[in-house]
């Protein structure tokens, strides 16, 4: 990040809006996810990344194991709960629709939980 001065506190001034982009931004993963979805003429109804990336804090900070995420749709906000839960958590995605499963239960299993970037 590139610092714009000094703080009082002698510390380096970040811009704030810059840090909080990087930080919140859609990764390669999830990016992918969204395309997918807009390509098979989905709904757009998907977390923003914000939302995303708050979803995957606040699973890991209440220390969840487990997650039933109901509306699975493409499997955007699935991931980011799945990322939440690390390694030896377990979600279990629903979704009504039938033509929004197969392709979405496939994406999801080739996706990486570990997030890119800052976390």
């Amino acid at each position: 990040m590139e610092a714009s001065g000094i703080c009082a506190e002698g510390g380096l001034e970040v811009d704030r809006h810059r840090y909080t982009e990087s930080v919140l931004a859609e990764d390669s993963e999830l990016g992918r996810i969204r395309r997918s979805a807009e390509e098979r003429g989905m709904p757009q109804i998907s977390v923003p990344p914000e939302l995303g990336r708050l979803l995957e804090i606040l699973v890991r900070g209440f220390g969840a194991r487990r997650v039933l995420e109901i509306g699975a749709l493409a499997g955007y906000s699935g991931l980011c709960l799945a990322r939440g839960l690390g390694d030896e958590g377990e979600i279990i995605s629903l979704e009504l629709n039938s033509a929004y499963r197969p392709p979405g239960t496939a994406e999801h299993r080739a996706c990486r939980t570990r997030r890119e970037g800052p976390t």
